[in-house]
């Protein structure tokens, strides 16, 4: 015992000095990692049902989502997922979030098909890129661990997206999760949701007492509902309605929650600060009501039609005359 006492004592200290500073260590090695707290928090959410991401320009939106499908298809064999757009001519386009997946899923062995528009990892998870517009019978069958729908604003039936939760029914031990990543859209039905969730306050800015508070969503005769928890649901509608509905959640990000861009590109932060007031409403500080299109008009959308029946008699109702 004393001679390796001995021994080890005159063994030389090691020197564990890197060769190599930071910043020239960042360059040789690429390195995938959440780079804010709020990041973080959206690529370790195994709690929720259904995530909403974004509601600003340059949250790190796209980057983020590819690398919690990255994590998920590496953590559990045969992982199957769904990345959806509005057109896989957006997928696909120079510099989309395809190109962006494909750099990134390379650096762990992954193969990309061009024609199925899919990648396919060394464990067998599978990532398969398609459309999501009025073509729900192209879902019928499927079973998903998780979704992805990118850039979901610009999805204008929210049927569309409401059937890909029930597609979310594949075998495994990962929470079945659908995603979204946004940009502020008035006209987008995300927007509603979010103010019968009561994320936006009167200005349409997101409430910061909010965000990242978990709701919970149910429709009921195709009215979607939020409620602050499952036993306000089942007080109201009982319990196979309550641990039916989705616990929702939306992560107001905006470009300054993205120290990657604020570091190495100013000269783009410089840009949205200097916006027009409606688009720097909008782009930088996520504001959902920001819109040209409100100028002057109201949108046939926004007003609820009712059957003559109903019109109060003997009281004067205001009379509106609408340009067609």
């Amino acid at each position: 015992m004393a001679a390796t006492k001995q021994k080890r004592g005159n063994t030389k200290e090691r020197n564990f000095t890197f060769h190599h500073d930071q910043e020239t260590l960042f360059e040789d090695i690429e390195i995938f990692a959440p780079l804010s707290k709020k990041q973080e928090l959206y690529l370790q959410d195994e709690t929720n049902d259904i995530i909403l991401w974004g509601g600003a320009a340059s949250s790190g939106k796209s980057h983020l989502s590819l690398l919690k499908l990255m994590i998920d298809c590496l953590e559990q064999k045969g992982y199957n997922s769904l990345l959806l757009r509005e057109s896989l001519v957006q997928i696909k386009a120079p510099g989309s979030i395809w190109e962006e997946g494909c750099r990134m899923f390379d650096n762990v062995g992954a193969s990309s098909n061009q024609v199925n528009n899919a990648w396919r990892f060394p464990n067998g998870s599978f990532v398969k890129c398609h459309y999501l517009k009025n073509n729900q019978n192209d879902y019928q069958g499927s079973q998903i661990h998780s979704a992805l729908i990118d850039e979901a604003a610009q999805i204008p039936n929210i049927e569309d997206i409401w059937y890909i939760t029930s597609r979310l029914r594949g075998k495994g031990s990962k929470r079945k999760q659908l995603r979204m990543t946004c940009n502020p859209d008035r006209n987008s039905p995300l927007c509603d949701w979010l103010i019968k969730g009561k994320y936006l306050l009167d200005s349409g800015l997101p409430d910061p007492a909010m965000d990242s508070v978990s709701t919970f969503l149910i429709q009921l005769q195709g009215e979607f509902q939020f409620f602050k928890s499952r036993e306000e649901i089942e007080e109201l509608y009982g319990k196979a309605a309550a641990k039916g509905a989705y616990s929702f959640v939306y992560y107001a990000a905006n470009v300054y929650d993205n120290p990657a861009v604020v570091k190495d590109q100013p000269e783009y932060i410089w840009k949205l600060e200097n916006l027009k007031r409606l688009e720097k409403e909008r782009l930088l500080y996520g504001n959902w009501f920001a819109s040209n299109s409100a100028a002057g008009y109201f949108k046939r959308e926004d007003v609820k039609e009712i059957e003559a029946s109903d019109v109060p008699l003997g009281e004067v109702v205001p009379e509106i005359r609408t340009r067609r």
